[in-house]
């Protein structure tokens, strides 16, 4: 999904500024106030906005686009109505007091979470964000940790990504799954993998395998009327690819 329905949206980006005016939005975005004048005018506001301001704000990406949830992370308070997806996404993301760090243990589990191990990794999240190229994205570090869901060898390098888009979804992940990369793990065919270019772009594939020559992965086309997805195979010259990590966890957001 490129775009976000701005009705409400912009209402929260307001609250999070704590101003209405289209310049202190184009500040905290670090984009030129003809480009938000673009946006509302169209009445649909760019992803790119949720993902910079939740990374800059330390708010839920969840709560600006649908109003759902807590607003800030490390709120753990829940209003009756907040959905199952918040509740998750509150007991699980932290704010890191850096926006980027190896991974640490935690040795005392909520109280609420205790099916939890006593010892897990919290790790670094990275968020994928619309750079304009089709299923690449602009990988961005973001201000907040997210706790492994299960028990997983101490790895000093491994991340979390944040998925966007459907490109995935045929093998099961979708928009929110949060993937755990560990840049240690040896990658088969079939593998999901987080693929980092050196244009400073990346996305989620599935490795099928590798030559001296390229890095051959697989995708989705978006889902037509009737749901169905088309795969398409891209071959990647491995001159351009700058980094390939092997997904070993998938967290789903409920």
């Amino acid at each position: 999904m490129k775009y976000a329905v701005v009705e409400g949206i912009r209402a929260r980006i307001e609250k999070i500024i704590g101003s209405q005016s289209p310049k202190d939005m184009s500040a905290a975005l670090g984009i030129s106030v003809q480009a938000v004048y673009k946006a509302l005018r169209s009445g649909k506001i760019p992803e790119t906005w949720v993902y910079k301001l939740a990374a800059k704000y330390g708010i839920f990406p969840q709560w600006i686009s649908s109003g759902e949830g807590p607003m800030r992370i490390g709120e753990n308070s829940l209003n009756a109505g907040d959905s199952g997806i918040a509740h998750q996404q509150a007991n699980d993301l932290r704010v890191l007091e850096q926006t980027w760090a190896a991974p640490v243990i935690v040795t005392s589990p909520p109280s609420e979470n205790p099916w939890k191990s006593t010892k897990w990794q919290e790790v670094p999240v990275i968020a994928l964000g619309n750079c304009g190229k089709t299923d690449w994205y602009s990988p961005d570090p973001m201000a907040l940790r997210t706790a492994l869901p299960v028990d997983y060898p101490y790895t000093p390098n491994l991340f979390a990504v944040l998925a966007v888009g459907t490109s995935m979804q045929p093998e099961g992940i979708r928009q929110g799954y949060i993937l755990f990369c560990n840049p240690a793990a040896s990658i088969d065919p079939g593998d999901a993998v987080y693929v980092e270019k050196n244009d400073g772009t990346a996305s989620i594939k599935k490795y099928l395998k590798q030559d001296d020559k390229a890095l051959h992965l697989q995708g989705w086309s978006n889902p037509q009327s009737n749901g169905e997805q088309m795969p398409y195979y891209e071959e990647l010259e491995l001159s351009k690819v700058k980094r390939v990590v092997c997904v070993v966890v998938v967290k789903r957001k409920a």
